[in-house]
Formats: structure tokens, sequence, C-alpha cells
């Protein structure tokens, strides 16, 4: 499993209360799209782009075409500042009862 891009509808000028729309296109193998959350982990950043505080919006809008898959979704934008985000993977079963504690965390 690969993340192979990340897809950022940034524009200039984005104002409060608009949102952003992200893409993660990915190559998954045998794994099939149910069986993993793909997450955009975003918030405010510092000069360094560390996150200063963050939250998590999950990608739950799929396709599948030519063996690569694609997660969408939406980043609200609900302050003004320097934002950034990230792209988390995690295994995803109803009987799972925590997927952080696997270790298993793909991160782009």
């Amino acid at each position: 499993m690969e993340i192979i891009e990340k897809r950022a509808d940034t524009k200039p000028g984005i104002h409060v209360g608009d949102s952003i729309k992200i893409e993660v296109v990915m190559r998954l193998g045998e794994i099939a799209p149910q069986d993993i959350a793909v997450d955009i982990y975003y918030g405010r950043v510092d000069s360094k782009a560390e996150f200063l505080d963050r939250a998590t919006i999950p990608l739950r809008d799929v396709s599948v075409s030519d063996n690569l898959t694609v997660f969408r979704g939406e980043v609200p934008c609900k302050e003004v500042g320097r934002f950034g985000f990230r792209v988390r993977v995690l295994p995803a079963h109803p009987l799972l009862r925590t997927p952080h504690s696997l270790g298993l965390i793909l991160w782009g």
C-alpha cells in the first residue's frame, strides 16, 4: 500500500467559512478500501510547519479506477492563519476497538 499523490484545492483568497477539497490517490494492492481509514490530520502550524493544534477529518468519498483508489473529502476553514495537513491511514474493522494500538499507521 502506498500514497501516490495528495491534492488540495488551495486557491488564493481562501476565506473563513470556505472548505478546501482534498484528494488522496493510493495504490492499495490486495487491501480493500473498506479495510482502511484515510484521514486528513490538519491544523494550525508554526513557522517550522509543526502542528500547534490539530483535528482529523475522515475521507469517505471513495472511487477505484485502474488499480488506483481515490479518497476525497473537505477540510473546513474555521479561522485565519497558517495551516497544514497530512494524510493518515489506519486499519479499519468493526471489531477493532482502537486502530492506533496496532502500530500500523501510514503518514503522507
